[in-house]
């Protein structure tokens, strides 16, 4: 995880595909850019449509198993547009990431576990304290 320039908040690695990019050689770009780690990007674990609202435009956010990374690992971060990471128990989540960050990564927990892909649909303005939203399995 990555904490952007503003401290009390930290996110995933990821950013936007270029034009005519492949979404998995994104992601990689986008990690190895971030952390300075060149990770395989495996299955997908969740797609987030995020739906428009205000000034934001709809996007989609897809989150991938990048692999297990040993918590002593050092990352490499831009200094222009990273300030610090921190390895963190999911149960810290809910005081230290925003709740769409929260609904992506548990989402993608389940999966990673065993469950079926969820394919989650709401904007983050929308969500409830427990992170409720529309939310349908790959079959």
């Amino acid at each position: 995880m990555r904490s952007p320039t503003s401290p009390d908040r930290f996110g995933l690695p990821g950013g936007c595909a270029r034009p005519g990019e492949e979404v998995p050689a994104a992601c990689r770009r986008e990690v190895r850019e971030e952390t300075g780690l060149d990770i395989a990007p495996r299955r997908v674990l969740a797609v987030h449509q995020m739906a428009a609202a205000g000034t934001t435009a709809e996007g989609v956010n897809i989150v991938f198993d990048g692999g297990l990374v040993p918590r002593a690992t050092r990352l490499t971060l831009p200094p222009d547009e990273l300030s610090g990471y921190h390895w963190m128990p999911v149960s810290d989540l809910p005081d230290l990431v925003a709740p769409y960050t929260r609904w992506r990564i548990t989402t993608a927990l389940t999966a990673l576990h065993g469950e079926a892909v969820h394919h989650i649909y709401d904007h983050p303005d929308n969500l409830t304290a427990t992170g409720d939203a529309t939310s349908w399995s790959s079959a």
